[in-house]
């Protein structure tokens, strides 16, 4: 079992280690993206480009050109630089990247690469998306993939979900949601990385059975597209187990003194179910994790792949306490991020 989801993606973790080396037209390419609001930036920057575009068509090449040439690389690099340590800094505080970065591993938490580490292309990352969003992995062996999903655009807009319970007869309609609250969480945003990484392994013993339950149970909704038999199996055996386990996590010796000190209000609770997969998609869509033109994409495929796209992949689903949801919109707001509170609903 191995949780997929997008959104910040490695070049957000790992940028400080290797952007030094990325070419001078791939600084230039960012630069460019990252000023697309700020005109006078842009202009500056796109008049670079036309000028080392040049510079690489002329033959003979004098060393006025190459001096003058070099000055603009110099600065490309120098604002680039610049550029990546006020992105780096943002990213940490609102997505506390820094925290997470120790956390990556070949084995809980790590990132598919689309291309090599100097993602040039936005055609690359287009494809990426397609093939993350289609559960096309490289890596089939490790385990069922299952959609994390939150309730948060990047700008602190709530999107709210209505799930069935699993027991409605309307969930065995194939274009709605179901799913059964399960294990409670502290927030853990104060935790430090190590703590993070001694919490995990704490738990492993405790989320033994869980992981196997819902295992065997992502193996026949996969194995079975488009009909209810995961909806089946999910009643009988996996909704009374996470009714009887949700509050085990909360035992850690940790989380249960974060939770003491936030009296049981700032706590998340993740909800296990299905989704319809066109639904998936729309959600990253709401959330401005992917562009309308990938959305778009995806909808081709879905028709021209019918009825590959047409049932519902499980899903894990977070979802904070109404205290938590408003702790997290505010902590947009303290972030410079402008908080909507306003809801979506995808139902």
């Amino acid at each position: 079992l191995k949780l997929v989801s997008i959104g910040v993606f490695e070049n957000s973790y790992l940028i400080c280690e290797y952007a030094e080396n990325f070419p001078v037209n791939v600084k230039l390419e960012h630069l460019l993206t990252m000023n697309s609001d700020n005109l006078k930036e842009y202009t500056s920057f796109s008049e670079a480009k036309l000028i080392l575009k040049d510079f690489a068509k002329l033959k003979n090449k004098s060393s006025k050109h190459i001096i003058a040439a070099n000055i603009i690389k110099k600065t490309i690099n120098e604002s680039f630089k610049i550029l990546m340590e006020i992105h780096f800094e943002k990213l940490s505080d609102i997505f506390h990247v820094g925290v997470l970065k120790p956390l990556i591993d070949n084995k809980n938490f790590y990132f598919y690469r689309n291309t090599d580490s100097s993602i040039v292309s936005c055609n690359d990352c287009f494809e990426f998306d397609n093939d993350i969003l289609q559960l096309n992995l490289p890596d089939p062996q490790n385990g069922n993939p299952m959609f994390f999903l939150s309730n948060f655009r990047k700008d602190g807009v709530l999107m709210e979900i209505d799930f069935l319970n699993p027991n409605d007869k309307n969930a065995e309609d194939k274009n709605n949601f179901y799913g059964e609250p399960s294990y409670f969480f502290p927030l853990m945003n104060t935790l430090t990385s190590n703590e993070l990484i001694s919490t995990r392994k704490d738990l492993e013993k405790t989320t033994l059975e869980f992981r196997e339950k819902i295992d065997e149970w992502a193996t026949i909704c996969y194995s079975n597209p488009n009909t209810n038999l995961g909806l089946d199996f999910f009643r009988k055996n996996l909704q009374p187990f996470l009714q009887s386990s949700k509050n085990e996590v909360l035992e850690n010796p940790l989380l249960k003194n974060i939770s003491s000190l936030t009296q049981k209000k700032l706590e998340s609770q993740i909800i296990i179910g299905e989704a319809p997969i066109e639904k998936i998609w729309e959600l990253y869509l709401l959330s401005k994790t992917i562009t309308q033109e990938v959305f778009d994409n995806l909808m081709k495929i879905k028709k021209e792949q019918f009825p590959k796209f047409e049932g519902r992949w499980p899903i894990v689903f977070f979802n904070p306490t109404d205290d938590a949801k408003n702790y997290i919109s505010d902590e947009f707001q303290n972030d410079g991020v402008i908080s909507v509170r306003k809801s979506i609903s995808l139902d």
